[in-house]
């Protein structure tokens, strides 16, 4: 095949290594772009949680439990464990809110226990 017909034009055979160079770099770029994506959003995932209050009467901690056969966690905080429980489900599958909440919602643990739970296969 020495020459493409294109749009009733010939293109060379050099130029059609040019652009077949051109797309191999353009995909290089796409695939280190989605790469760095993922490590960075792994590496700033709430991987644990630190709690501004007093362990002794307080709680904060990811727990995981199954239930029905798959793999729940969930995320329990509170200042005072004896306040009511404020049950978090988060609208839908793929992501947790537990981001927003801790950006928006600052100080619920103060009045209740939050139990933010991840619904990985919900619909």
């Amino acid at each position: 095949m020495q020459e493409v017909l294109f749009k009733k034009r010939k293109i060379s055979k050099r130029t059609f290594g040019a652009i077949r160079k051109a797309a191999c770099i353009l995909m290089a770029l796409i695939f280190t772009s989605v790469a760095i994506l993922f490590i960075a959003l792994t590496n700033f995932s709430p991987g644990t949680i630190t709690p501004t209050w007093s362990e002794t009467t307080g709680v904060a901690k990811k727990v995981f439990m199954d239930i029905c056969g798959v793999r729940q966690g969930m995320i329990l905080e509170s200042v005072n464990t004896s306040n009511p429980v404020l049950l978090v489900l988060h609208g839908g599958p793929g992501s947790t809110e537990y981001a927003a909440i801790k950006q928006y919602n600052v100080g619920l643990e103060k009045l209740f226990t939050v139990w933010t739970a991840w619904q990985p296969a919900s619909v």
